[in-house]
């Protein structure tokens, strides 16, 4: 079983509406999986292996930005807490510190922008503390709670094949999804204002309490400098189907989408 490797949706959400594609024949796909969706239909236009079990590594983060946003409001202020230390040496860190306040939009920018898997874990305990009400749960509990969360929202889109157990695609063989699930679920992705937003955004240059109107004062913040690496995005950009498809339709990914 290999990592799912392709850009399976954000292809088409530029086009006008009532343009036609043609072709001479299906298009060569170097990945090992492939699913090509229409966002506003959701009618699959091209799909390679579409059905096939990979590891979803870093567009786990896809799903996990949607439950966050499901349970809590982008301008909601938390703090940092131990639970970035549950996050292995070595993976991308957006940097947050304990302590820290930050947006909870702020915290999705660590997330989609910069992949970092410690924002995965500040995001899932949170969400799982607002789900349940209370504090003081242990990060493992919460993790599992809410990987649950994330199972059951990707059922609700009718990605059936997929199983989540946690929050940043970090390697596990239960740990699994297809490139039709995942394009399902980039679809809801995409749909939300705020979550297209954030990858719309070429940079973050800010602190980590910018966009809050009334920001409280004497507290820890910290602030970043966070890039987009989103290789389509300037092509996203483009007017006219003539020049966007001048460039690169297709990209291949490895692990993450952002």
């Amino acid at each position: 079983m290999g990592r799912l490797r392709f850009l399976f949706l954000l292809l088409l959400f530029a086009l006008p509406q009532n343009i036609t594609l043609h072709a001479n024949g299906p298009p060569d796909v170097m990945a090992g999986a492939a699913v090509l969706m229409d966002v506003g239909s959701g009618k699959v236009l091209f799909e390679h292996n579409a059905h096939e079990t990979l590891f979803p590594a870093g567009i786990t983060r896809v799903m996990t930005a949607l439950v966050a946003l499901d349970h809590l409001c982008p301008d909601d202020v938390i703090v940092v807490g131990a639970e970035i230390f549950n996050v292995p040496a070595g993976v991308f860190r957006a940097g947050h510190q304990q302590g820290e306040h930050i947006t909870v939009r702020n915290v999705l920018r660590g997330l989609l922008l910069r992949s970092g898997n410690d924002s995965g874990a500040v995001l899932a305990l949170h969400t799982v503390q607002a789900e349940r009400g209370r504090t003081g749960i242990p990060y493992a509990s919460a993790e599992r709670i809410f990987s649950g969360m994330m199972n059951d929202r990707a059922r609700a889109l009718g990605a059936t094949r997929t199983n989540f157990v946690n929050p940043n695609g970090l390697h596990n063989e239960s740990h699994v999804t297809t490139a039709h699930d995942m394009a399902l679920i980039a679809r809801a992705f995409m749909e939300h204002p705020v979550l297209a937003g954030i990858v719309a955004d070429r940079e973050f240059i800010g602190n980590s309490l910018d966009g809050v109107a009334d920001p409280p004062t004497g507290v820890r913040t910290q602030d970043y400098v966070w890039l987009n690496n989103n290789e389509l995005l300037p092509v996203a950009r483009l007017p006219t189907y003539t020049q966007w498809a001048s460039r690169r339709v297709v990209r291949r990914k490895r692990g993450t989408m952002w």
